[in-house]
């Protein structure tokens, strides 16, 4: 299990616990763009040879409790990645896919960098 660095993105994934089925338990996330975030959606690359399947998880409400504007934690809910285990997979790569920011704008991740990002890191 990798994270994308998503480096140029206002969020990425800097640590996560998995349970023993692989379900993405949480994760601390970095905002790096300051902005309080509404709601999120996570997203993974499964990369088998050179194929690479991207799947996006449930948009989840992130908690008006929770201050998201330097660091927080957030739930995996689901982003089980089970069924593309089954397919052994060279590895999974997690990434931050969406975003809903409080004052109403949305950000979605690059597809196309976060494939050759999966890609290249499992070479």
């Amino acid at each position: 299990m990798l994270f994308a660095r998503q480096a140029d993105d206002p969020v990425h994934i800097v640590q996560a616990s998995f349970g023993a089925d692989n379900l993405l338990l949480d994760a601390h996330l970095e905002n790096k763009s300051h902005q309080r975030i509404q709601s999120y959606r996570l997203g993974w690359a499964a990369v088998k040879k050179d194929d690479v399947r991207m799947t996006k998880g449930d948009a989840i409400a992130v908690p008006e409790t929770v201050d998201t504007a330097t660091e927080f934690d957030i739930t995996g809910q689901g982003a089980s990645v089970k069924a593309d285990l089954a397919k052994h997979p060279t590895g999974i790569m997690f990434y931050i896919a969406e975003l809903q920011f409080k004052d109403g704008t949305q950000w979605q991740a690059d597809l196309k960098k976060i494939k050759k990002e999966a890609t290249d890191m499992v070479r």
